[in-house]
């Protein structure tokens, strides 16, 4: 889930920001890609189904959603909610939780930056502190943003200097466009969409 605010002024701080043609969505393909590729990341399972709803509820003066809901149905028969927002104010955290098969659960938010609330999974106590303690470190950090976008730059860098594979290939970020532009199919046609979606689809040419 993801529950922020963005006003007048943010669309119109930028032209691209609020159509189609240039932002390519609202608040899922703008706000949202990171959530919805951690969720899918977390699942383990490729996805199998989705059903939307997306809506322009609080900003009509711009063309994208600001609203979204979508149900997953993964391959491995787990089921998911994705629900975003840009008409929160003031804005609140996202967050990500996921409950296992043995009841176990983990959930982590961000942005400040992105922290792990629940960790019950047993055998990974350990773990999870450590990493807690990584964030710690890590928030302290003056520019800590601008220093994970410079890693992960350095990793690609690398990886084209070195003629291997980077730490996140192009497919691993396909899964979670994917997700998002069959949510947007299923908005327009009222319909669940079935995976995979193909490069020839009509909306990858026409938008929604």
């Amino acid at each position: 889930s993801c529950r922020l605010h963005r006003d007048k002024a943010y669309y119109d701080a930028d032209p691209w920001r609020g159509k189609w043609a240039t932002e390519g969505g609202g608040v899922y393909m703008n706000q949202m890609p990171h959530e919805i590729d951690l969720l899918q990341w977390f699942m383990s399972a490729p996805v199998d189904s989705v059903h939307a709803f997306t809506a322009n509820l609080t900003h009509s003066y711009v063309e994208v959603e600001d609203n979204a809901v979508t149900i997953l149905r993964f391959k491995s028969g787990g089921l998911g909610v994705i629900s975003g927002s840009v008409s929160a104010d003031p804005s609140q955290d996202d967050r990500i939780t996921v409950t296992g098969s043995n009841g176990a659960f983990l959930g982590v938010r961000g942005s400040d930056p992105f922290w792990i609330e629940f960790w019950t999974i047993p055998g990974e106590e350990k773990q999870a502190e450590e990493w807690r303690n990584v964030q710690l470190a890590a928030r302290d950090q003056p520019d800590f943003w601008g220093e994970c976008h410079k890693a992960q730059i350095r990793e690609f860098l690398r990886a084209v200097m070195e003629d291997r594979e980077p730490a996140v290939t192009g497919e691993e970020g396909r899964k979670s466009l994917e997700i998002i532009v069959a949510s947007y199919i299923s908005s327009a046609q009222g319909k669940t969409v079935k995976f995979p979606v193909k490069e020839d689809h009509p909306y990858h040419a026409a938008g929604p």
